[in-house]
């Protein structure tokens, strides 16, 4: 047992460990501001090049089956409506840097010549960084997820390998409650992808979705800045 005191005040565990993530919230952004996703993709090339043929061999096996990472959430304020439009406001403009900071591992998006986007982060809290190909669509025939009517409110895109196979799915999908909302986040990958990234995965969702929603909560709009807010959020 370890006590610290702070001008003759102890200072529990837990505070020090929310001074600890604010930190390290503060220390991915100078890394991300010095590098960008480019200057890490250079440093993280062969851990990249690791996941992606670990993906491919699950694709492999998994024989056109996935398995979904799933996350539930129930938000006492805001819309699903309102929420998403804040969500694409933000990663359209100047506050993409702390909408990062919903997650220690968002190493970065890369916009695509052919529209996708590459998602850089380190997926399921597991070993390797990767380059995860999102083609964001409307259009969900030939993905074997099923859409939940009562949910009609959703940010979907087809995961695929980087020659533009489909390997799997993100599906987001939202109700409204009036006042509130309810979500379901999901990210579907090959059926063999092991259970220790897709459980860890849902602990991911359940991270960033929760930083988000709450400087959504707390702005309502993209028209501020939002790195002092994401820093601190939920701290």
């Amino acid at each position: 047992m370890v006590k610290f005191l702070k001008d003759g005040v102890e200072v529990d565990s837990v505070a020090l460990l929310k001074i600890e993530a604010a930190r390290a919230r503060y220390m991915m952004s100078l890394l991300m501001r010095k590098l960008g996703p480019k200057g890490m993709s250079e440093i993280f090339a062969d851990e990249i090049a690791a996941h992606a043929a670990d993906e491919m061999k699950w694709h492999k096996q998994s024989n056109g089956k996935l398995a979904g990472s799933v996350a539930h959430a129930d938000v006492a304020e805001g819309s699903a409506q309102d929420f998403i439009d804040w969500f694409w406001a933000g990663y359209g403009g100047p506050n993409v840097p702390a909408m990062l900071r919903s997650h220690p591992e968002h190493l970065g998006g890369i916009p695509q010549p052919d529209g996708r986007l590459v998602v850089f982060e380190v997926p399921g809290h597991s070993r390797n960084p990767a380059h995860l190909y999102l083609r964001p669509t409307k259009d969900w025939s030939g993905v074997p997820v099923p859409l939940d009517p009562q949910m009609p409110h959703r940010i979907m895109a087809r995961l695929e390998s980087r020659e533009g196979e489909l390997i799997g799915a993100i599906l987001h999908e939202f109700a409204e409650k009036s006042p509130g909302f309810k979500a379901r986040f999901s990210v579907h990958w090959p059926a063999a992808t092991p259970n220790e990234l897709l459980r860890g995965h849902i602990d991911h969702l359940m991270i960033e979705w929760n930083n988000w929603i709450r400087m959504y909560l707390q702005t309502r709009s993209q028209n501020v800045d939002l790195m002092p807010i994401a820093l601190k959020c939920g701290l």
